[in-house]
């Protein structure tokens, strides 16, 4: 008799039925990291018909912004470009200057027009490996071929202190 009240209390008891929401799906179109870090990437700039080639270490935040440090020997900065979405700015560190650019600026001379998307996903290898522009009279093409991506990486994209380099405007360098 006991045991039957047992039963019947059990089987009476309400259930709990626990439901786990489900996890949206990241949207394929956009990247899901936060920071990466390429090392060892090999850039090649194809101006015209000069082609330059380069060793060296892209880093970035996403949504916030690019560095490529540009070390061809030694592990030694040389040049570092630094990409906001607004922003670009080149730092020449054997020369002791640098110049800085607004992206819509650049916008009425470069075809097709720059966007911080495209930027991005060829930062972190996402997508593709390789840019082309046309610029004034010239053609460009940057290609990197990419050493270890790590993404969610500790990365370290502080600014550069400006004042200890010479500013040089833009089309000066052009020239």
């Amino acid at each position: 008799m006991l045991l039957c009240a047992v039963f019947l209390l059990c089987g009476c008891a309400s259930k709990k039925h626990t439901v786990k929401p489900t996890e949206p799906q990241p949207d394929q179109t956009t990247p899901t990291w936060h920071t990466a870090q390429a090392a060892n990437t090999q850039l090649t700039l194809d101006v015209d018909m000069q082609r330059y080639s380069v060793m060296c270490q892209i880093q970035a935040v996403r949504d916030s912004m690019i560095v490529i440090s540009v070390m061809p020997m030694l592990n030694m900065e040389l040049l570092r470009l630094e990409f906001t979405p607004d922003t670009a700015i080149v730092i020449d560190k054997i020369n002791h200057r640098y110049t800085k650019l607004a992206l819509d600026a650049a916008q009425d001379e470069v075809v097709p027009a720059i966007k911080w998307k495209d930027l991005q996903n060829f930062a972190t290898g996402t997508g593709f490996n390789s840019l082309g522009y046309s610029f004034r009279e010239h053609t460009v093409r940057l290609t990197a071929s990419y050493g270890e991506i790590v993404y969610d990486a500790p990365v370290n994209v502080r600014h550069q202190r400006l004042e200890r380099y010479q500013f040089v405007d833009i089309n000066t360098i052009l020239k």
